[in-house]
């Protein structure tokens, strides 16, 4: 079953304030029909820290998420040396 955009955004925005990467491995495998084979495989076969980095990078962004929330994502990123970019690699997906 395909969902909405809006109740996609919705459940998205409730899983990011969670904060938990144990969660965004829920939603996205919940809503792997959305998304690439190929991304998928690749998500799953993603270590903990790649997940917790593409988490903040993805709350940085969400514009729906609370300003201080996504600011203190962007903090933890620059701490740990990483840029607040989403770069878009075309690994076949």
């Amino acid at each position: 079953m395909i969902i909405s955009a809006e109740k996609y955004a919705k459940e998205r925005d409730k899983m990011l304030l969670k904060r938990d990467i144990n969660e965004l491995r829920k939603f996205v495998n919940k809503n792997k029909k959305l998304y690439r084979k190929e991304y998928i495989k690749a998500f799953n076969a993603a270590s903990d820290e790649i997940i917790e980095i593409t988490m903040h990078k993805m709350i940085v962004h969400c514009i729906n998420l609370p300003f201080n929330f996504r600011q203190e994502s962007a903090d933890w990123l620059i701490e740990k040396g990483f840029d607040l970019d989403i770069k878009i690699h075309r690994a076949g997906f």
